[in-house]
């Protein structure tokens, strides 16, 4: 008798680094419609989000060259207004605070494009929480567009 592997399909996006599991879909896949720009992700509490960008933006550290930064920044319109952002208009939304996660659904491959097509070299995205509703898949495609740098921050 012939044993038959059963290979479990790819259902959450942690399961895009399991090689032996198979993609439901070509969109379930790795660093799917990612842009050429670094992504990312930071959720959480807004004050330690602000802070986990400003650390970034500064390159608190890391001894790389802030300088060479162009960074592109996605969040809610109340968080951008709230905490200075030094982002030219042509590289920063400020999506609706009230919907932001539907928001972000309806605009997040044309904003990561338009980034690109900035110079972004950077694009900085104030994430959601993934527990619930669209939330879930607006964090799975946050996932692979920045190649698992997702961070909780609290």
């Amino acid at each position: 008798m012939i044993a038959k592997t059963i290979q479990r399909p790819v259902l959450f996006a942690a399961d895009v680094f399991d090689l032996d599991a198979v993609p439901l879909s070509p969109g379930m896949k790795y660093r799917h419609y990612a842009p050429n720009a670094r992504v990312h992700v930071w959720w959480g509490k807004e004050v330690a989000i602000a802070s986990a960008m400003r650390a970034f933006l500064n390159r608190e550290g890391d001894g790389t060259d802030a300088a060479s930064l162009v960074p592109a920044l996605i969040a809610p319109q109340d968080f951008v207004s709230r905490f200075e952002w030094r982002v030219p208009a042509d590289r920063l939304a400020a999506l609706p605070s009230d919907d932001y996660a539907a928001a972000l659904a309806r605009s997040l491959y044309e904003l990561l494009r338009k980034f690109d097509r900035a110079g972004a070299t950077d694009i900085l995205v104030y994430g959601v929480d993934p527990a619930h509703g669209i939330s879930t898949a607006v964090m799975n495609r946050l996932q692979k567009a920045a190649s698992g740098r997702v961070r909780r921050v609290d």
